[in-house]
């Protein structure tokens, strides 16, 4: 860690700083008057530490991919590697170098906890065998959590759809009791907006505009659901979520560094966007065909 702070030019009093926050530190167990035994620990960062992500980050950031068919995304430890099976044997090199990579930086990687999942649109879907770490094979799935959001291998999100409807009808009945005791409707008001309107428009802008209408339906009705037990009117979902899309298209349109900013090209008017041919309906519903055309719209 000392070595990457200093290859990436840290000056050398915050290197030293950093040098000692990371070693000797005593650490102990203590279940009620029984202490554990003082261990010293001159490995890994503080957990809970505001800190310790930002230097995680830092320690593996030349863990990068050279090929365009392969990317790395990372948010804090949590890491997630796409890639294109059109070329598989470029998909296994470079799994190889991230457990090389991972094998010199002294990680574990933990195989029991990592999933792979193939997102194939046709019909006779094609069967890939499970890729191996450290000889263990890891498993396949149809769909797993990645960050709050449900993926599934379609990409229609029924199943996130559906694990916030659960979670929405538990934190509905809280709202129920509570109107059933006459709390003041502006407090349930506040309470709706801070843990079931939270629930639903998290992440929305990411899948909200992929999902069928059945399934967009079934999250805009729970507002209206809400609105009835509160007995005041609330913030339409759909016009929140729109905002949001709007708000992050300027952003990707305007900051040359955004992620997204090659996709959005000025016409010569300088009003509009240059709008994304798209060969399916499923591409035209992602986020940037449709960000495209509700900045074309305004």
């Amino acid at each position: 860690m000392i070595d990457k702070l200093q290859k990436l030019e840290v000056p050398e009093a915050l290197v030293h700083w950093v040098f000692n926050f990371l070693s000797n530190r005593p650490q102990c167990v203590r279940v009620g008057d029984i202490k554990s035994p003082v261990l010293v620990s001159n490995t890994g960062a503080p957990q809970g530490c505001v800190l310790s992500p930002f230097l995680y980050t830092l320690y593996t950031n030349d863990c990068r991919s050279v090929d365009p068919s392969t990317e790395f995304v990372t948010f804090s430890d949590d890491t997630a590697m796409l890639a294109l099976l059109s070329d598989f044997a470029s998909y296994q090199s470079y799994l190889s170098s991230v457990v090389r990579f991972s094998s010199k930086k002294n990680l574990h990687l933990n195989v029991s906890k990592t999933k792979e999942m193939c997102i194939d649109f046709h019909r006779n879907r094609t069967v890939i065998s499970p890729i191996v770490i450290n000889g263990e094979p890891v498993e396949q799935v149809d769909s797993f959590m990645y960050l709050g959001v449900m993926l599934d291998d379609k990409l229609s999100f029924k199943e996130h759809v559906t694990a916030v409807q659960k979670n929405y009808q538990q934190r509905l009945y809280v709202l129920r009791k509570l109107r059933a005791f006459y709390v003041d409707p502006l407090l349930l008001l506040c309470l709706y907006r801070s843990i079931i309107e939270s629930l639903l428009i998290y992440c929305s802008i990411c899948y909200y505009t992929a999902l069928s209408v059945k399934n967009r339906n079934r999250i805009l009705k729970n507002s209206h659901v809400s609105a009835k037990i509160i007995g005041l009117p609330i913030p339409k979902l759909s016009e929140i979520i729109n905002h949001a899309i709007l708000k992050k298209a300027r952003a990707a349109a305007t900051e040359s560094d955004h992620p997204l900013s090659t996709f959005f090209h000025v016409l010569p008017s300088q009003r509009r966007y240059r709008c994304i041919k798209c060969k399916t309906s499923r591409y035209s519903r992602s986020f940037v065909p449709v960000a495209i055309r509700m900045l074309n719209a305004k």
